[in-house]
């Protein structure tokens, strides 16, 4: 085979030749004069395009044929790199996309359009470059199909609308799956279709148009209750057309896909004939499969994304949680990502990104919120919030629901290393500093108290028995010391304060904690209270341990006194 490889790439001249040339094209120069988009077809190597509309040359035509030095470079680096090439060339904005066979590149497709028509004028509802794409997708379709005549039956087939359905599905999301979808029924079968994501509050919201859709006025919400209440591919009565507010026609079909929660809502619309639309059951049932193998596989590749950051940030939970909301951020395609993890009491343990709220936004579909709770423990809030004019999918709901699963794991686990490291860390420093202050306290003369409060285990981490630590010393005096003595407790150390007086502030300080609201019980397990007056024997030492001793009892004490009796 008379092949040209150059170096770094893998460019077969003589498959244009055999593969691209011996085609028909004529359905393609239709389709882009359609669409108001100039399409060529060129041979790396050559520099020559198809189609060539003789006498009726396009400017794309004119400038591959009198190979201009930008055009030639921009083929070049499309071919070499294996990647979409973007340049602006004599007021003509042209993308140009590798064709591929198999591991080789056999050619280029060159899709142009010119700026000065452009400039300024309404972005279309899918946009020119998912239609680019889809041109792209239904080239490579039809050389993989076997060669025809002329246009027909290789359009019909089931395999070769999957094959461009799937191409989409290796590297996009469900709605760009629907876009491409559309455009392919849109050029192949000249039927208009439109997609609608469900929101919470039971309407469906479009979000996907046909490349090119009719001059008719499709409504921007369906309510679910005006649908057929069968998800599978249903037409329309002309009275239900009416109510649903749809001018397009003559013939309406819906379908929703995949089953369960926040499904896709797909609209048929055009003259289809019972022939016709049995033939678009069968596409529906490719279409949902292919978005379920999506979602499936966006999840998988999410889910790892995550754990490899979470597990690279072991001992920085923050620093963790930043990475891992970065990637559920990009991986589901959301404008903003954020998470908040809070105690049972309301403390802040983890928060990532804000969470301001916008009127509507979750019953509209722009906005996400997931919670997790763990009674007692911790609850955990997820927000993604769409792009500006974005409804939230059927994929980036599941993605993100995984995402949530994940997190929630995550969270459990860091939870527990904090506990079992404030175990092995518990500050025996605090304590000797106590001890300390207590015993230079009695040398003066002065007599000293010490107060130990038992934190229940729900609210020991060390995020809120911070908080617990700042509400109290707000309330104590400057010479008064408060900390956290080891974990789940909080010592003071009181200084002219005798023993009466000390059991009167534990008690006081147990009724300040309980403030936090009615929806939870007080913090505090038990109190121990120890005091040592002028001239006591060993000064300080050991009064914070008696004094922790002492709630310990009193906790013990408790337990027994609330014990069921056996009957």
């Amino acid at each position: 085979m008379d092949s040209d490889r150059s170096s770094g790439s893998s460019i077969d001249v003589s498959r244009f030749d055999t593969l691209v040339r011996p085609r028909t094209w004529e359905w393609l120069d239709a389709l882009s004069r359609r669409l108001h988009l100039d399409v060529q077809l060129v041979d790396p190597h050559r520099q020559s395009s198809l189609p060539a509309n003789g006498a009726d040359q396009t400017a794309l035509a004119r400038l591959a044929a009198s190979r201009v030095p930008e055009l030639r470079n921009l083929v070049s680096a499309a071919a070499t790199r294996r990647t979409r090439e973007i340049a602006v060339v004599q007021g003509l904005r042209i993308s140009a996309y590798p064709l591929n066979d198999r591991n080789d590149v056999v050619g280029v497709v060159l899709i142009a359009y010119p700026m000065s028509g452009r400039r300024g004028a309404v972005e279309e509802p899918i946009g020119l470059e998912i239609a680019a794409q889809s041109i792209v997708l239904g080239i490579q379709a039809h050389l993989q199909a076997a060669p025809v005549a002329a246009r027909g039956s290789s359009f019909d087939d089931v395999a070769l609308l999957g094959h461009v359905l799937d191409a989409t599905a290796a590297q996009e999301t469900d709605r760009e799956i629907v876009s491409a979808f559309a455009a392919a029924l849109a050029f192949w079968k000249r039927v208009d279709v439109y997609g609608y994501v469900m929101t919470a509050d039971g309407m469906f919201a479009a979000q996907v148009s046909p490349p090119v859709p009719a001059k008719v006025q499709m409504p921007a919400n369906i309510p679910m209750d005006l649908l057929p209440s069968a998800s599978v591919l249903t037409p329309l009565s002309h009275a239900q057309i009416q109510a649903l507010g749809i001018t397009h026609g003559p013939d309406v079909l819906v379908a929703r896909i995949p089953d369960g929660d926040f499904p896709w809502l797909i609209v048929f619309c055009g003259a289809i004939s019972r022939t016709e639309a049995a033939r678009l059951g069968l596409y529906v049932r490719l279409l949902d499969q292919l978005i379920r193998t999506a979602v499936s596989e966006a999840t998988i590749k999410l889910v790892a994304a995550m754990s490899s950051h979470l597990l690279e940030h072991v001992d920085a939970a923050n620093d963790a949680a930043s990475a891992g909301v970065d990637a559920l951020n990009a991986g589901t395609g959301m404008a903003s990502s954020a998470l908040k993890v809070t105690t049972t009491y309301g403390a802040p343990l983890i928060q990532v990104g804000q969470m301001e709220a916008r009127q509507g936004d979750v019953s509209s579909g722009s906005r996400l919120v997931i919670i997790r709770r763990v009674p007692n423990r911790y609850t955990l809030t997820l927000v993604l919030t769409s792009a500006e004019e974005r409804r939230i999918s059927r994929q980036q709901r599941e993605v993100a629901d995984a995402a949530a699963n994940l997190l929630d794991a995550w969270v459990r686990s860091v939870l527990a290393r904090l506990q079992q490291h404030d175990r092995r860390t518990a500050s025996r420093t605090f304590e000797e500093v106590l001890d300390r202050f207590a015993g230079q306290a009695i040398e003066r003369g002065s007599a000293v108290s010490m107060v130990v409060l038992l934190i229940a285990d729900a609210a020991c981490s060390s995020g809120l028995t911070q908080q617990w630590i700042a509400r109290i010393r707000g309330t104590m005096r400057a010479s008064d010391i408060v900390g956290m003595l080891g974990e789940g407790e909080i010592a003071l150390l009181l200084h002219d304060t005798a023993l009466d007086r000390a059991e009167a502030v534990a008690q006081r300080i147990v009724k300040l904690l309980e403030t936090i609201g009615d929806r939870h019980p007080s913090p505090i397990v038990a109190t121990g209270v120890a005091s040592r007056l002028p001239g006591a024997a060993g000064g300080g030492a050991g009064l914070a341990a008696e004094a922790r001793n002492d709630a310990m009892l009193r906790a013990t004490a408790s337990l027994i006194h609330n014990e069921p009796k056996s009957s």
